[in-house]
């Protein structure tokens, strides 16, 4: 895949499944973009693509702390959330299937903040 390709099908994604949020994508080079969706004040997700290697990363970031990923440095895996430490195999996703999963995750995440709240 270019980086056009992966711009266009991210931008997509990220109008279907954030429509509230703010993606800001910058192509560094023909080859190689950086992707930030603006999802709040403390969260949000960082993007990287490189198209001579097809290295891709998705991180949600949370008060500055990662708290899931996806990449493909070594094989795709995902970087659970609450042990973003782990690697853990996965298919390849593309950027929709990523962006779902993080959306997922976000669901938990703000399911949890509510259960310690309650606390």
């Amino acid at each position: 895949m270019d980086a056009i390709t992966f711009s266009s099908l991210l931008g997509e994604a990220a109008k279907e499944l954030f429509p509230q949020a703010r993606l800001q994508i910058s192509i560094t080079r023909i080859t190689r973009l950086k992707a930030r969706l603006n999802l709040s004040a403390d969260r949000y997700v960082d993007i990287f693509f490189r198209e001579e290697t097809q290295r891709v990363d998705y991180a949600l970031i949370v008060s500055g702390e990662r708290v899931f990923g996806l990449d493909n440095l070594g094989g795709w895996h995902c970087h659970p959330f609450g042990a973003t430490e782990q690697h853990i195999p996965c298919a390849e996703p593309t950027p929709e299937e990523a962006l779902k999963r993080i959306k997922q995750v976000i669901g938990l995440e703000e399911e949890l903040r509510m259960m310690q709240k309650s606390l």
